[in-house]
């Protein structure tokens, strides 16, 4: 505990000052490292060990207060690693055991003579020895840990077999390679024979044997094969590890140098296509210093000066281009910085004599030694000189021309534009010149091959074609187009293109097309007629479909005075004018008439007319005619069924709404209107949420938006009225379509008199409960007083009269109290409910079998009431030893007998209060089981069983599982 290596600082705690200070002597004296700290007990050394470092604690056992075994436990709640040594006169097996169970870091019993102080003295040595020791481990290992976890791979220890087995492997094992730590530790995945790639296994073996002959360390690179099948590049750095000049193990460390390896090979690949991009280019290029010696040449420059490589490397820039200037070049290469690109055209001369043209891109490069390094790309632009000689010729013929012209090179950009041209793209030639032509983009798209690449390799002599393209300020337009081959000297330079806007003309001809085609497409699809009226002579064009409907002879000579006299004479006149006005005014109309047709039946036309108008004049006037006679009809049958579903809606007795899904009134009836006391623009302002004070506004907006899609919902609440009266409604509500949208008609029934009934029933209830069973208990007691005084056949009527009572009053109870109650639905599972029912029927010898194990959503106490009852009526009518079935229909279940069964004749009464065919049935059972469905929303049939019994199904129950 303290940072001084030669000072070993001692509390000792015993209760003898006497032997403390003679103990401290003999310590000191033994070993002067040792400084020794006092303290009388337990309490005062932990006062100490708060205030001061301490290497070691020595302390007696027996001490007034805590015991040294007591202190020791006390130390080591707060130092746990601290050495302690129990130096004590009454030693004895159980103090040892305790000292040790403790904690204690060593034992010494109190002796005589200065040899035990030898002996303490040297157990303190080695206690702080010890202590530090496993302390520097401690953070070594720590140390040690925290590299490991941090280094971007994983260290091993294996041995050095073919298979590299590993015996220990640490940091980033798994993400390297895929597999956990334990898998190589525990050879259930060898390095050498899963992991190394089955390529490089040989190359890294004999890389690391070759390492291990000489002075054992070694590096390798090679690739492994991940558990997911991913292959990645390692580098691999390790040592052998010897004993007695043996190799016992390996020892290294292995990390990913997969990007590493992957951009060498990037770069590699790169070298390679700049090597053959140099030498197999079509240009002359060549590398040479800031001195004009050249140091590198491409094939294609050795062809044009007609030398070799090794003719031209060394040679000067000028002496090889001999009509250059040294010093012009030298200046112009001492302005340059590296990376800028200096652009010239110039002539070279062959050896031959012959200059040619050329374009020189001149770049400076990077160096690594400083010296100026240049790459130069010359082009012979020789053909394209002769190019521009012909485009100049050209250029005037161009310029000459009336029509859209311009002169397109060989990729389809603009290289000589016209101002004809320049103005259907809405710019100028000089900013249209050198952009790519939408023309020859687009006849390239839509052509099979590539019709201008056939004009320009001379397999087409003319192209010809429209197209349909924006032209400026008149929008979308069509253009007619001529191509033909630019021949210069005798090679094809380019393609001459001649353009003419053909828009106008186009657009007349869709627009008749268009319009012959709507008429034909009216009549025959639509059972519509079109005609057409010429504003110059008057004359009438009709379809054939208007002649079958007029009942018109096809033959006749139509004026607009003929056509007229088809419609109904009291109608004519509207035709008339609407017809006028539209060739005044040049609007459209939309008309319905009556007419007389071939069957002289009177039908109903709409007829519509649109002009056509080209420089402010009708210059003609189409339209359609339609027989909407059935439509019209349908429209008057549609507004009858409105008005009768109103009459309907406000005639009913009961209130009545449509909700709209914003939780408004839409509509109310004159019930509502009346019984609630509020105007009918009152209502349609409110929500339901404003008059019900039986839910709250959640549950209300809960129920509207949880409408189902089919059948009801319907629930009780209560309404306020203007005048603040409260008046319980039952609530029947269902989705419906109102004025297109999606809404929800409520209708209120008002049940105060129901409520009133079953508050009475309620009563009756009570009244049965204690006025009638009072009476049967005290008579039931005095029977059995009775049979103690005397033994009589009497008695047993008695007692039998008693019990049909008893179920007599069960059974009024029952009906009286299934109306005033509310459902409380639960899960019940049927299986063993059903059994719990059984045992509670007194069923003799009949037997129940069950084939349904299902849950379903119901009333316990309702549905005991029903199966009981159920139960108890097979057993009445089946006999003692009946067989009841209860078992599983699609969207229910059902109970049969195999008893006699009850006659067709007689099953529509069976459920009917009091109706009963045995001598002791009350008449209410079936009457009870049958109010249960009915609560539950159930429904429920009688039938014949297989067996002949009696049969009844309950449908619509809503299963859990």
């Amino acid at each position: 505990m303290t940072d001084t290596p030669d000072t070993i600082d001692v509390l000792h705690v015993d209760d003898d000052p006497d032997f403390t200070e003679l103990t401290a002597t003999f310590l000191e004296r033994v070993d002067a490292r040792i400084a020794v700290r006092a303290a009388r007990d337990a309490d005062a050394g932990l006062d100490v060990l708060a205030d001061h470092d301490v290497d070691c604690l020595v302390s007696d056992y027996d001490m007034p207060g805590p015991d040294g075994i007591e202190f020791l436990e006390a130390v080591r709640e707060d130092y746990p690693e601290l050495p302690f040594i129990l130096y004590t006169g009454k030693g004895s097996e159980e103090v040892a055991s305790d000292a040790i169970s403790a904690g204690v870091t060593d034992y010494l019993q109190k002796g005589t003579g200065s040899e035990q102080y030898e002996l303490l003295a040297n157990r303190i040595v080695n206690a702080v020895d010890a202590h530090q020791s496993h302390r520097l481990l401690t953070e070594r290992t720590r140390r040690l840990e925290t590299l490991i976890d941090n280094l971007p791979g994983m260290v091993y220890r294996c041995r050095n077999a073919p298979a590299w087995p590993m015996e220990t492997v640490e940091g980033e094992v798994e993400a390297l390679s895929g597999y956990a730590a334990v898998e190589l530790e525990r050879n259930e995945v060898q390095w050498g024979e899963d992991v190394v790639h089955p390529d490089d296994r040989e190359q890294v073996w004999e890389t690391v044997q070759d390492a291990l002959a000489g002075d054992g360390t070694f590096e390798a690179t090679y690739r492994i094969v991940t558990d997911d099948g991913a292959i990645r590049w390692v580098w691999e750095r390790g040592r052998s590890v010897r004993r007695d000049e043996s190799v016992v193990a390996l020892e290294g460390f292995i990390t990913d140098v997969t990007e590493r390896k992957e951009r060498e090979e990037r770069l590699e690949r790169t070298t390679a296509r700049l090597e053959a991009l140099f030498e197999n280019s079509p240009d002359m290029i060549d590398v040479h210093t800031d001195e004009g010696t050249i140091t590198d040449v491409n094939r294609r420059f050795c062809e044009a000066f007609d030398r070799s490589r090794g003719e031209l490397i060394g040679q000067k820039v000028w002496d090889v281009d001999q009509e250059s200037d040294p010093e012009e070049l030298r200046e112009t290469w001492d302005g340059m910085d590296v990376g800028e690109r200096h652009e010239v055209e110039t002539a070279f001369r062959r050896a031959d004599g012959e200059r040619f043209p050329v374009k020189v891109h001149l770049t400076r490069l990077p160096t690594d030694d400083g010296e100026g390094r240049f790459i130069v790309i010359s082009r012979d632009i020789s053909r394209r000189k002769a190019r521009e000689r012909a485009l100049r010729r050209y250029e005037q013929m161009v310029n000459m021309m009336q029509e859209a012209a311009c002169i397109y090179d060989e990729e389809g950009r603009f290289d000589l534009v016209n101002e004809r041209m320049a103005e259907l793209y809405g710019t100028t030639p000089d900013a249209l010149e050198g952009e790519p032509s939408t023309l020859i983009e687009t006849i390239r798209d839509e052509a099979d091959g590539d019709p201008y690449r056939d004009l320009l390799d001379g397999d087409r002599e003319e192209l010809r074609g429209e197209i349909e393209t924006p032209i400026a300020e008149y929008g979308p337009g069509v253009l007619e187009y001529r191509l033909t081959p630019l021949v210069a000297d005798g090679s094809v330079e380019g393609v001459v293109g001649v353009t003419r806007d053909i828009t106008d003309r186009r657009a007349r001809e869709r627009e008749f097309e268009r319009m012959r085609e709507l008429l034909e497409r009216t009549e025959r699809i639509a059972d519509v007629g079109g005609w057409e009226l010429d504003p110059d002579t008057m004359e009438v064009f009709w379809t054939d479909q208007l002649y079958e409907l007029f009942g018109v002879d096809r033959d006749t000579d139509l004026s607009l005075e003929v056509a007229l006299d088809a419609y109904h004479e009291a109608d004519r006149q509207i035709v008339a004018d609407a017809v006028e006005t539209a060739l005044d005014s040049g609007d459209p109309f939309d008309v319905e008439v009556r007419c007389r047709g071939s069957t002289d039946e009177t039908r109903w036309l709409r007829v519509q007319g649109v002009p056509t108008v080209e420089d402010g004049d009708v210059v003609t006037l189409r339209g359609a005619v339609q027989d909407v006679t059935e439509q019209r009809e349908r429209e008057r049958q549609l507004q009858r069924a409105r008005e009768d579903a109103s009459e309907l809606f406000n005639g009913m007795n009961d209130s009545a709404w449509v909700i709209g899904l914003d939780e408004r009134f839409h509509a109310v009836n004159d019930a509502a209107v009346e019984t609630l006391g509020y105007s009918r623009s009152e209502l349609l302002s409110m929500r339901p949420h404003d008059i019900d004070v039986g839910l709250e506004d959640g549950e209300i907006t809960a129920l509207i938006e949880d409408m189902p899609e089919d059948g009801m919902q319907v629930f009780e609440t209560a309404h306020e009225t203007a005048d603040g009266e409260r008046i319980p409604v039952e609530i029947n509500s269902s989705l419906i379509t109102y004025q297109a949208e999606r809404a929800v008609l409520s209708i209120a029934r008002d049940i105060s008199d129901r409520k009133q009934r079953e508050q009475q029933m309620a009563e009756f209830a009570s009244v049965v409960s204690h006025d009638l069973r009072n009476p049967l208990n005290v008579a039931e007691g005095r029977l059995q007083l009775a049979r103690e005084e005397c033994d009589s056949e009497h008695l047993e009527a008695v007692e039998r009269m008693h019990d049909r009572m008893n179920t007599l009053i069960n059974d009024l109870l029952t009906l009286a109290r299934n109306g005033t109650s509310v459902i409380e639905r639960e899960s019940v599972e049927l299986d063993r409910f059903l059994g719990t029912c059984w045992k509670n029927v007194a069923t003799a010898d009949a037997t129940l079998r069950s084939g349904i194990e299902r849950t379903i959503s119901g009333d316990r106490s309702r549905l005991q009431q029903l199966f009981e009852n159920l139960f108890r009526n097979a057993v009445e009518h089946g006999g003692e030893d009946v067989t009841v079935v209860v078992g599983e229909l699609d969207d229910g279940f059902y109970v049969e007998d195999d008893g006699p069964g009850i006659p067709p004749d007689s099953r529509p009464d069976v459920f009917e209060m009091g109706y009963s065919t045995a001598d002791e049935g009350t008449g209410f059972g079936l009457n009870i089981v049958e109010r249960v469905v009915e609560e539950h929303g159930w429904e429920i049939s009688l039938t014949e069983g297989s067996e002949g019994g009696a049969r009844f199904e309950i449908r619509g129950v809503e299963f859990g599982r």
